[in-house]
């Protein structure tokens, strides 16, 4: 079968996260790429093979012939790229949050109903297989009713941070992009939460700097605790001084718990073999839970492997080969629960979901943007 001809709109969200996972997946053949930027959409093209088009933006791209698109723009472009893809009866693998706004996210839904095109958010962890052998645990009741689900995010101060102005790029767009997938894991395991309570620390993510002569260090970016119909989950987010990422997730039920190594960070051992699973039982000692790969996916790395898997599921899904497992739906959702922790932090209380306003998280911010004033004559 001849793979799909998939057309990419923006290129260094793209190379960083989807290179190795496309360049490992035959279903999909990139064919056009564009990007703001001229320049990365050039060198991607000549890393990816094939000698895809360049094109010059979003509609010369949708005017190529192409079976399905992936956008990884930046998030202040997304929600225009994606209306333009769907208007253009195509289907869609986009990254998430598909908007800054939800009122721009409702938009996109009802365009994708009306279209009746696929519009897929973007959760590869959902695809990964300890994460879904985990899930597995959860449905075969392994753990009992679950209780209460930790997420810890580590995140070295030297992220490349995706572009934009405070609000639409830097340390908020990369929190947002986290907390989505966090959040949709807590979903997917714990049922829809209804209510949130949030403490994040707005001038860090709308990149404050530190006053002159004060070195970065370890600083937390946001906790969020989530209310389920049974239990909670909490969400902690940190800007560390390691090099590498840390993501761990613990989770306990009734009758046991499971603690799953996605990112060994600075306090984990490095030998563990990652992604680690284990399951302890009540009584029993904790044991680790063993995941079977592919002979093609034990040469790629955790994030390739789970991002592949969810371009062969989207692959198929445009194929009507598959029903997909996730859609705009599940996008919304998450995206409901990161702006209501917005709310929360701002007023400093629990905020019920679904929310019933939609709030502008720029406005938001500025509230915590701390403006300059001069120093007093003769302290200068």
């Amino acid at each position: 079968m001849e793979p799909l001809r998939i057309g990419v709109i923006g290129c260094e969200i793209a190379r960083m996260r989807y290179h190795a996972a496309l360049a490992a997946t035959p279903q999909l053949r990139v064919t056009a790429v564009t990007d703001p930027d001229p320049r990365l959409a050039r060198i991607w093209a000549r890393q990816i093979g094939g000698r895809p088009t360049v094109c010059a933006d979003t509609l010369d791209l949708l005017d190529q012939p192409l079976d399905a698109v992936l956008i990884t723009t930046p998030l202040a472009l997304r929600a225009q790229a994606i209306a333009d893809a769907l208007r253009a009866d195509l289907p869609v693998l986009a990254e998430v949050p598909f908007a800054l706004h939800l009122a721009d996210m409702d938009d996109l839904l009802v365009l994708a109903s009306r279209s009746d095109r696929l519009l897929m958010p973007a959760l590869p962890r959902r695809f990964d297989p300890s994460f879904r052998k985990l899930h597995q645990l959860v449905q075969e009741n392994a753990l009992g009713t679950p209780e209460q689900l930790r997420c810890t995010w580590g995140l070295p101060q030297e992220t490349d941070l995706p572009p934009g102005d405070s609000v639409s790029g830097g340390w908020n767009a990369h929190w947002q992009f986290l907390a989505c997938q966090s959040l949709d894991l807590c979903f997917w395991w714990q049922g829809e939460g209804f209510a949130v309570s949030a403490d994040m620390e707005m001038a860090q993510l709308i990149g404050t700097p530190h006053p002159r002569g004060k070195k970065a260090q370890a600083d937390a970016l946001a906790i969020l605790l989530v209310t389920h119909p049974h239990g909670r989950s909490i969400h902690q987010f940190m800007r560390t001084l390691s090099v590498r990422p840390e993501e761990r997730y613990f989770l306990t039920g009734s009758h046991g718990n499971a603690e799953l190594i996605a990112g060994v960070g600075a306090s984990t051992a490095t030998n563990l073999p990652l992604p680690y699973l284990t399951l302890q039982r009540v009584g029993e000692h904790a044991s680790r839970v063993s995941v079977d790969l592919t002979p093609e996916e034990r040469a790629l790395s955790p994030s390739a492997v789970r991002i592949r898997r969810l371009l062969q599921h989207f692959a198929a899904c445009v194929r009507r080969q598959e029903e997909p497992e996730i859609g705009p739906h599940t996008a919304r959702v998450v995206l409901d629960a990161v702006h209501a922790a917005y709310v929360s932090a701002c007023e400093q209380n629990k905020v019920s979901l679904p929310l019933r306003r939609f709030p502008d998280i720029a406005a938001l911010l500025c509230r915590f943007q701390g403006v300059r004033k001069a120093l007093p004559k003769g302290m200068g």
